[in-house]
């Protein structure tokens, strides 16, 4: 938007590495939390501490996943309401006019030059 390049594949590329790196970590950790809580895959039933424990761990990390994820849901800037007033700002921008970048602080990290 400020410099006429569009890095959307750069974006979309970062977000879709770090998504797979998270996934691998979760399921990592995942393993080692089933490894201390006592599963073994090995036995047709597991024993009742151990069922518990799986109980806690899917239904507590779920649950505490979920609340982090309405946490940043909520405090995100960007609206439906500001992602049209983007849109609307870079067909503007398209047509050759100026916009004014001040709107937009709120979504935007910028670099200060010193």
């Amino acid at each position: 938007m400020i410099n006429k390049v569009r890095k959307d594949g750069i974006f979309y590329s970062m977000a879709t590495v770090s998504q797979k790196i998270a996934a691998a970590i979760g399921v990592s950790i995942l393993g080692n939390c089933m490894d201390k809580i006592g599963y073994n895959g090995q036995l047709a039933t597991q024993s009742l501490a151990t069922q518990h424990g799986i109980a806690l761990l899917f239904i507590g990390v779920t649950c505490m996943c979920l609340l982090l994820s309405i946490i940043c849901m909520m405090t995100n800037p960007l609206t439906k309401k500001r992602y049209q007033d983007v849109l609307e700002a870079l067909k503007k921008k398209e047509q050759g006019q100026e916009i004014n970048i001040e709107e937009f602080k709120d979504l935007l990290i910028i670099k200060m030059k010193r």
